[in-house]
């Protein structure tokens, strides 16, 4: 992710400070970028270009599903747009190679064919 910096206000002391992007991403949104896997459901959380944290769903087969919510529009960068290929191809893999039970715990391959 490229390292912009930005100017923010410290409200506490009254001055500003500069913060990377990344900084200020993770400060709306901690996951923010990163794949999670959260047993049968994985999704990235990416921030846009409004600073607005938007939810993104994989489902396999290189698809998304944008969440955008309240929002009339989403304002994804050119980072933001690779960043989510990169999280369609790492969420592929892993639903392609990790199986379920109908809880939605997963188990191994050999368990799956024994249901």
């Amino acid at each position: 992710m490229e390292k912009e910096l930005n100017k923010m206000w410290i409200a506490d002391n009254e001055t500003t400070k500069d913060f990377t992007l990344e900084e200020i991403e993770k400060s709306i949104c901690p996951t923010a970028n990163k794949l999670i896997k959260d047993k049968s459901y994985v999704y990235c959380d990416i921030v846009d270009d409004a600073l607005d944290p938007v939810r993104c769903e994989f489902e396999g087969y290189s698809t998304v599903t944008v969440k955008t919510g309240d929002y009339t529009e989403i304002n994804f960068t050119l980072n933001n747009l690779i960043t989510l290929i990169r999280n369609m191809s790492l969420a592929d893999e892993y639903i392609e190679n990790t199986f379920f039970d109908l809880d939605g715990n997963e188990i191994t391959e050999e368990e799956f064919n024994n249901l």
